[in-house]
């Protein structure tokens, strides 16, 4: 049996397995819009309390969602085979 058996990214002087970032960064993006989703509850009881803090709340909520949504579609779909030489200083 190889010593590899499976596909290596090279990554500066350290190898990682290659497929694993495009799935945590995926499940990243999830776990971003359902954090997003909870930021709604505090900006409702905000908002009907007259307290001006829902507007932060709403912000965060947008910035959290836009942040999830752009890694879950970046990242979906089969894994990209990307390739990086490692540095000489190695």
């Amino acid at each position: 049996m190889a010593a590899h058996s499976r596909r290596f990214l090279p990554l500066g002087c350290a190898f990682v397995p290659s497929g694993s970032f495009q799935f945590v960064a995926f499940v990243t993006g999830i776990l971003l819009n359902v954090i997003a989703t909870a930021m709604a509850v505090p900006a409702v009881v905000d908002y009907i309390d007259g307290n001006p803090d829902w507007q932060v709340f709403l912000a965060s909520m947008a910035v959290t969602y836009y942040v999830g949504l752009s890694l879950m579609e970046a990242n979906r779909g089969a894994p990209r085979h990307v390739t990086l030489s490692a540095p000489a200083s190695c």
